[in-house]
């Protein structure tokens, strides 16, 4: 199970990233704007018969609620800085936004047969960077029955549509027929194959970065351990009181093994007791029983003999000559290993 700075650190780095595209989004509708404008008028130029006034009025709707989500998104980052929920929500409403404003365009320049119908596509590759993979999904569903609803107001209504913009149509524009049938069977494979496509790009993505938040992760560890290692041998070369070197060293090697604590023993002359010369991390009810008879304690015998000792599971050993301690301490594992001094 990981921490839980781990997934807070996780969720701000793929909330920066919503972030970022969102704002993004904003940019590249202006410059969509002008270039659909410049275009409207240059193909109006050539082709009286293209529908420049409601183009127009349509690029005009767009870039006022750019501007709208211009101001909603300072607004969300000044006062939801941390939150995911509203940049997921501001998400939906650009997206949204802009496939009603291209329908519209599409309406007016073809319907179903209208070549701008295939700027579709932007939008289910824009929701599968942004949202959710479902959510992505979702807009193509979207997408794939409002398309449907043009090919039916031709069928039931009778509403004329034809490109008005280059007439070597890309899609059939007899929706009765089986090859209108098979345009939007086409269409719709389209649509889902690059939903299905971006979103397992996605996955993948996000795969990739939660590895390196992971090997980040490990480096500020190692980093951490280092840092404590140099500053125990900066001091053992500067420190000569022997009680300061070893609260030095028990200090350092709990915070470079990031356990509860660590202690040192010392043996006395006649090698038959032990008693706590530092402790760092441990209680004083833990420290309270002072020496420790060798012959009593199987784990610190073994330790005097010269071995090196690590336990998984204390619960599951019966080293010790006060084990009710040991757990009330709440120590679960534990290694130990012999220190020799030469005088």
């Amino acid at each position: 199970m990981r921490l839980g700075y781990e997934l807070v650190r996780e969720q701000l780095f793929f909330r920066k990233e919503l972030t970022e595209r969102v704002y993004w989004f904003i940019r590249l509708r202006w410059s969509a704007v002008g270039a659909a404008a410049i275009a409207s008028w240059t193909a109006f130029y050539f082709d009286p018969s293209v529908p420049v006034l409601p183009m127009s009025l349509i690029l005009a709707l767009i870039a006022a609620y750019n501007l709208l989500f211009l101001y909603l998104g300072r607004q969300i980052e000044q006062k939801t800085r941390h939150e995911m929920a509203p940049y997921n929500l501001f998400a939906h409403a650009q997206i949204s936004a802009d496939l009603l404003a291209l329908y519209l365009i599409i309406y007016f320049t073809g319907g179903f047969y209208s070549p701008l119908l295939l700027f579709v596509l932007f939008h289910i590759i824009l929701a599968g960077i942004l949202l959710p993979p479902l959510s992505c999904y979702i807009y193509s569903v979207i997408v794939v029955l409002i398309s449907g609803g043009l090919i039916l107001l031709g069928q039931v209504f009778s509403v004329v549509q034809r490109p008005v913009l280059f007439k070597s149509q890309l899609l059939s524009d007899r929706p009765g027929s089986g090859e209108g049938v098979i345009s939007y069977l086409i269409f719709t494979a389209l649509i889902f194959i690059s939903a299905f496509l971006i979103t397992s790009l996605k996955r993948s993505l996000r795969a990739k970065g939660r590895e390196l938040l992971a090997v980040s992760r490990e480096l500020e560890i190692s980093n951490a351990k280092l840092t404590a290692l140099y500053e125990m041998v900066k001091e053992m070369a500067v420190r000569s009181d022997l009680k300061e070197l070893m609260d030095s060293a028990t200090k350092t090697t709990t915070r470079i093994m990031g356990v509860k604590g660590c202690s040192i023993k010392l043996l006395d002359e006649q090698r038959k007791t032990l008693r706590f010369a530092s402790t760092y991390g441990l209680s004083e009810n833990y420290t309270a029983k002072g020496t420790i008879e060798v012959s009593k304690s199987p784990i610190n015998k073994r330790i005097v003999q010269g071995s090196f000792l690590a336990i998984s599971n204390i619960a599951e050993a019966d080293y010790f000559q006060y084990p009710e301690d040991v757990q009330k301490e709440g120590i679960a594992s534990m290694v130990c290993l012999p220190l020799r001094a030469e005088k």
